[in-house]
């Protein structure tokens, strides 16, 4: 059978987030605060646009765009959870 690559994605930047909000990271603490964990919708579009070569930018405005959707609402707290939420989603394919 094969794997989701989605779920495994989001497995390993669930636990990146966690180690973050272990030592202290503001962000990953408010992301989890707020959504309790990382998911697989939440990395899905990142995963299949990196085969396309999606930028660090586009990444970026696609994590902003899922935490809207979870009605996230506050500017800056998108700003500073979606920052770095597109580098760790990259960075964990």
């Amino acid at each position: 059978m094969p794997q989701d690559v989605y779920t495994a994605v989001s497995k390993v930047v669930d636990a990146r987030v966690r180690k973050d909000a272990e030592q202290g990271v503001s962000e990953a603490l408010k992301y989890l605060s707020r959504s309790g964990r990382v998911d697989r919708k939440l990395v899905k579009q990142t995963v299949m646009t990196s085969v396309y070569g999606v930028t660090n930018v586009g990444a970026r405005q696609q994590i902003e765009a899922r935490l809207e959707e979870r009605g996230w609402d506050n500017e800056d707290e998108v700003y500073r959870v979606r920052r770095g939420g597109g580098l760790l989603v990259q960075s964990s394919i």
